[in-house]
């Protein structure tokens, strides 16, 4: 069954209980449980990267365009990289594990009778 919408968070699962929580609902129960673990980890990485005795600081974005502009400011900038990698395969593994082991359902994971219901609508 669909709202009338467009678009999976739109979706309204019948047997639900009444509160229509849907798709968007259950996606926003997994990003809470992601954010949290992401926070945790950001403030360990912001920790690790002084300790390795690297400073930086970002006006915008922290991107690319950020990094270049203020290399000459930065205290031993190119520790960036390596570190931004290292937590980049945490990260991975840590909500791969999170998401496949808690079953939190994000987009692409709904049960299947689900993704057929939102087919025929």
């Amino acid at each position: 069954m669909c709202s009338g919408t467009t678009g999976w968070l739109d979706e309204r699962v019948e047997g639900d209980g009444g509160g229509g929580r849907g798709a968007a609902g259950r996606f926003a129960g997994a990003a809470a449980a992601v954010l949290c673990g992401r926070c945790d980890r950001d403030g360990e990485e912001v920790g690790r990267f002084d300790g390795a005795g690297g400073g930086a600081g970002f006006s915008f974005s922290a991107g690319l365009i950020d990094y270049v502009i203020n290399w000459d400011l930065a205290t031993r900038p190119w520790l960036i990289v390596p570190v931004g990698l290292c937590f980049a395969v945490l990260y991975y593994v840590i909500f791969r594990f999170a998401i496949t082991k808690f079953d939190l359902r994000t987009p692409g994971r709904e049960p299947e009778e689900e993704v057929e219901d939102s087919a025929k609508a």
